[in-house]
């Protein structure tokens, strides 16, 4: 593990939270905050959404009255790489450099969220980059697949595009992106991690100067409605079927989410889970399988994806869902022992990644309203065993969880889905 100092959190009067995680071993240092201004957060109607998307790319493109190559130039003077990116619940702005530097960048990242230029100039440029962004899906349609099955898994806002729409993106302008600014924009909700080489009390002096006074209403909450299940096929002339499958998880603070991970992570995470060494290797059925699961705040999801052939599809899919019913009968301990080591390797290296730790950091924030140490998420899985992970298998993974679940194919032609309300989206 990183030599670090503790994780150091202070939350602002104006409710702005801010940790900081200092880590001697490390020469670079990131900062990851989260802005309560993601994509369900528009107010567009129906499908016409994508204000927070397009005023993601607008934030880099000029703040406090520096333009846009002034901006960079800034930034770049100081060696620190910087990006804006939205999520179903924030708009992100991250900045990576040398953790003797990061604290002179600060009043840059601060400037791009209180005080963005929105120059109604560079709006189209954008624009015309989000845009591009969108139809490059039409050449990834293992991202359609993903996407589709977003959109029909969720309830709305929150399975909203992190792309937005065409018709969304055309009809936003420049007073659309002010309104949504002054109306999400505020520290209310906000997050701010630092981790990597700092000094926290710097840090947050420094963070209590740019900040102590920003204030606005607290942002929006758009009403849920249900989710749309059931499957959907789009049809597309393509040498290969992309399969995604989506099902029930859990969220974050369930008690067992830990149980939950381990059991995803030993269903489709890497060369030896089942759907690999069974869908791939031993059938050869499809040229890439995996399982992954998500426990956010208020739900869980886990997706899994196939891609295939056409003439190979069908039973790829019956396959995977053989395989799907075969969790409730449990796991060995070969592979319990397998899936905790690469889970604690992989915990183990993000904390070599300065990015990586205060991107995690931040999400362990919103998710559970606090933040854990390595060594605190380490603790999770030494206190679990194999008998509690089966024990869920057998419990919860069982026949209404595939039941439940939700099927998008993306190909030339349709897979048998008896029994269950088809969409066919061109």
């Amino acid at each position: 593990m990183p030599s670090t100092h503790g994780i150091h959190s202070t939350t602002f009067d104006n409710g702005l939270q801010v940790l900081v995680e200092p880590n001697s071993s490390v020469a670079s240092a990131s900062m990851t905050w989260l802005i309560p201004a993601g994509t369900s957060t528009d107010r567009m109607q129906g499908s016409e959404h994508g204000c927070s998307v397009l005023l993601s790319e607008m934030l880099l493109r000029g703040a406090g009255g520096l333009s846009s190559r002034q901006l960079s130039d800034a930034f770049d003077r100081l060696g620190l790489q910087r990006s804006c990116e939205p999520s179903v619940h924030h708009v992100r702005i991250g900045m990576t450099g040398l953790g003797t530097r990061l604290i002179d960048g600060l009043p840059l990242a601060v400037s791009m969220a209180r005080d963005p230029l929105l120059d109604p100039s560079t709006i189209e440029p954008a624009r015309s980059l989000c845009l591009q962004s969108i139809r490059s899906l039409a050449d990834e349609p293992q991202q359609q697949v993903l996407h589709e099955l977003a959109r029909i898994q969720r309830p709305s806002p929150l399975n909203r595009s992190g792309l937005g729409t065409i018709d969304g993106l055309n009809s936003l302008s420049i007073d659309d992106l002010r309104a949504s600014h002054q109306r999400n924009f505020g520290p209310r909700g906000s997050i701010i991690v630092i981790a990597g080489a700092v000094d926290p009390d710097r840090i947050v002096q420094r963070l209590s100067e740019l900040l102590d006074d920003w204030d606005c209403p607290d942002p929006d909450v758009v009403p849920e409605t249900p989710a749309l299940g059931g499957t959907s096929h789009l049809q597309q002339e393509s040498a290969q079927l992309h399969i995604g499958l989506g099902l029930r998880g859990l969220k974050q603070s369930d008690p067992r989410s830990v149980a939950h991970r381990v059991a995803i992570r030993m269903l489709g995470s890497g060369a030896s889970s089942r759907l690999f060494t069974e869908v791939r290797e031993r059938r050869g059925l499809c040229y890439s399988v995996w399982a992954s699961s998500s426990n956010g705040r208020d739900r869980g999801d886990v997706t899994i994806y196939a891609g295939s052939t056409p003439e190979r599809a069908q039973e790829t899919l019956d396959c995977l869902q053989d395989q799907l019913a075969g969790v409730r009968d449990g796991f060995s301990s070969d592979e319990y022992s397998r899936a905790i080591v690469g889970i604690k390797s992989r915990i183990v290296m993000q904390g070599e990644s300065s990015s990586a730790r205060a991107a995690s950091l931040a999400g362990d924030v919103f998710r559970t309203g606090k933040g854990r140490s390595l060594q605190e998420i380490t603790s999770e899985y030494d206190r679990l065993d194999l008998e509690q992970v089966n024990t869920l298998a057998a419990d919860d993974l069982g026949d209404q969880w595939l039941q439940e679940r939700i099927l998008v194919t993306a190909g030339s032609r349709e897979l048998d889905v008896t029994g269950d309300a088809q969409v066919t989206r061109s």
